[in-house]
């Protein structure tokens, strides 16, 4: 072989081994943003409790040292703002329309908890093209980034977004009360669900008098639905009617963040969040902690 030839097929050995470098470095698929849990607090009846609980909820995994993001998913009446007093200037319609980065969007609030508030009325979400939908939930994926477990709290209805948040949330909770109306159409979100091919989501029933009325009004609620759906809503937990739930509600002060005589005075819906928590947690893989434990609790005002 002459040192020419030899020149060249060493030229091509460095070009072939150079493409085969280019091709493996092209190939490496881009890391993918880690997986953040969500939960959708559903309801189709108005007024059962959807963002009481969501609220509560959000707070105490917080509290544990979860880093949550509560969400208010409710295009005509988002109110997550009101329950916790907050003052928003941005939120998730500003991420949708391009007006603000997702982290200027969100709202700190006792024990780290983030919000990334709705705005009532909403002339943005109104629009509940498939487009705009795909649109809002990448926004909410893009502001989850970093977080442990997402809290999700949807409007009332079958529309567009609250049935959406449903349909791909990791655990479904459908709240509605022992009031038939509320039954029925709890049952109509089940329904609707079902014929997507979806998961039903669990049941918890708000505003019992009792644990033995919530479990025979879950009891028959999944008899109805293991008749004409062939599958059941399992029951998630209750919570019983009391008045230091409502009171906290009118006076915009979660009972998660009862502290002292306001907790003592509050055993009992306190202790059925907390178990609500529990449940929660133990209807998803295991979480990581991002966020440190508050070394003290916050004192209601």
């Amino acid at each position: 072989m002459s040192g020419r030839t030899a020149m060249q097929l060493e030229g091509l050995r460095a070009m072939a081994a150079g493409s085969a470098s280019t091709a493996a470095v092209s190939n490496v698929a881009p890391r993918r943003a880690a997986h953040v849990p969500f939960v959708a607090i559903t309801g189709a009846k108005g007024g059962v409790g959807k963002t009481l609980v969501a609220t509560n909820l959000a707070l105490l995994l917080a509290q544990q040292g979860y880093k949550t993001l509560l969400v208010d998913l409710d295009p005509s009446c988002g109110n997550v703002d009101v329950h916790l007093r907050i003052a928003r200037t941005r939120g998730i319609d500003d991420i949708v329309t391009g007006a603000c980065a997702p982290h200027e969007a969100c709202v700190e609030v006792p024990f780290a908890l983030r919000v990334l508030a709705g705005r009532s009325g909403s002339p943005v979400l109104l629009d509940a093209s498939t487009e705009l939908q795909d649109r809002t939930f990448a926004a909410i994926e893009r502001a989850a980034e970093g977080y442990d477990v997402v809290v999700c709290d949807t409007g009332a209805g079958l529309g567009a977004f609250s049935m959406r948040a449903a349909e791909r949330a990791d655990l479904a909770i459908a709240i509605t009360t022992t009031d038939p109306s509320a039954i029925t159409d709890a049952y109509a979100q089940c329904k609707l669900l079902h014929a997507r091919g979806k998961q039903l989501p669990k049941l918890l029933i708000n505003g019992v008098a009792s644990r033995d009325e919530a479990m025979r009004t879950a009891g028959k609620f999944a008899a109805v639905c293991r008749k004409f759906l062939g599958h059941e809503a399992t029951f998630f937990g209750s919570l019983s009617r009391d008045v230091a739930l409502e009171r906290s509600a009118h006076e915009q002060r979660p009972l998660a963040l009862a502290f002292g005589d306001a907790a003592r005075h509050a055993s009992k819906p306190v202790s059925e969040l907390r178990a609500l928590c529990a449940a929660l947690l133990a209807n998803l893989p295991t979480l990581p902690k991002r966020a440190a434990k508050p070394a003290q609790m916050l004192r209601m005002a």
